[in-house]
């Protein structure tokens, strides 16, 4: 994993294109983004801390380079079938994304695969409600990879990030509001389960009407329509997209492409925000080069729903 994944396409940002690490575990083929992979190293009993009364995918700390880490067993997470030998996983994915490291013992790695969003094939909305740890899946050489959301695995053993993502709950990040917001919000997010959450929380602080995609390509071909009927009826474009919130990583078009073309393609000077587990400072600096007005590390819902609020209130004052 000595490869710098500042070379080739990967340094210029909005061309729709990704680098997913391809791995086993139990037989299948699944599939990460490699921005989000760290290392891959081979596992050591007793570098691992077991911890009482854990799931059992929970596997205990995980201790490297005096770095102590969640180690999640990927294939019980997935609910995967056990090995009938009984092997357990030799390697480890050390993973960085929303601002933590976590270990996954897997069983093996192919290769590395250079793609466009385009290629990838969202997850059935039927699949979806029963499968939420799976966002895609991509074929390469007659064999299904399986794009994994490990947001949503870490959800399940993080207790601030499920307490964030349980629907029953109200996010303490964010207040009721009781001011009425009629402004125009576009959401792109492959992710059902944050999806609900920022539509929730989105309402909750007074916005009520927030439009919901699976990915950037619904996205844009919603705003392209909405913007060409507007052009060709000469009417304003205020009042009909006002704000747009964008994953990075989705199938068909990923955000920075979406917020290149409605920057650069569409001409709109609407805000665009970002919020996705990938930023760090080198994303943060692609989100600036195709025009993103600002951007959010998951799952700090409550800095992206406040900086909403304030843009809105930045760019449609309200009459006193």
């Amino acid at each position: 994993m000595a490869k710098d994944r500042r070379e080739g396409i990967l340094l210029e940002s909005g061309t729709n294109e990704v680098e997913i690490i391809e791995f086993y575990v139990r037989g299948q083929s699944f599939g990460v983004n490699v921005a989000k992979v760290r290392q891959l190293i081979v596992f050591e009993e007793g570098a691992l801390s077991a911890m009482p009364n854990c799931p059992r995918a929970y596997r205990g700390v995980y201790l490297h380079r005096d770095q102590t880490m969640p180690l999640i067993d990927l294939g019980d997470a997935l609910n995967l079938q056990a090995p009938e030998n009984g092997k357990e996983p030799s390697l480890l994915l050390i993973c960085s994304f929303n601002m933590s490291t976590i270990a996954f013992a897997i069983d093996g790695v192919n290769r590395i695969h250079r793609l466009s969003w385009s290629s990838f094939t969202p997850l059935n909305p039927f699949l979806s409600e029963s499968c939420d740890s799976i966002i895609g899946s991509v074929n390469i050489d007659n064999r299904e990879i399986l794009i994994t959301d490990l947001e949503q695995i870490i959800a399940e053993y993080d207790p601030k990030v499920k307490a964030m993502y349980t629907p029953e709950d109200a996010s303490p990040e964010t207040g009721i509001s009781m001011s009425t917001y009629e402004q125009q919000v576009f959401m792109a997010e492959d992710s059902s389960l944050i999806r609900s959450v920022i539509d929730r929380e989105m309402k909750r602080s007074g916005f009520v009407n927030v439009h919901i995609f699976s990915n950037g390509q619904e996205a844009l071909n919603a705003i392209t329509q909405l913007v060409d009927n507007c052009r060709k009826e000469n009417k304003p474009l205020a009042g009909v997209v006002d704000v747009v919130v964008s994953d990075i990583e989705m199938p068909l078009l990923d955000g920075l492409s979406l917020c290149k073309r409605i920057k650069q393609e569409l001409h709109l000077e609407i805000p665009v925000m970002i919020y996705s587990s990938l930023i760090d400072d080198e994303m943060a600096r692609k989100c600036v080069s195709v025009g993103a007005d600002a951007y959010f590390s998951k799952p700090n819902i409550g800095a992206l729903i406040e900086a909403v609020r304030k843009k809105v209130d930045e760019l449609f004052p309200k009459k006193k």
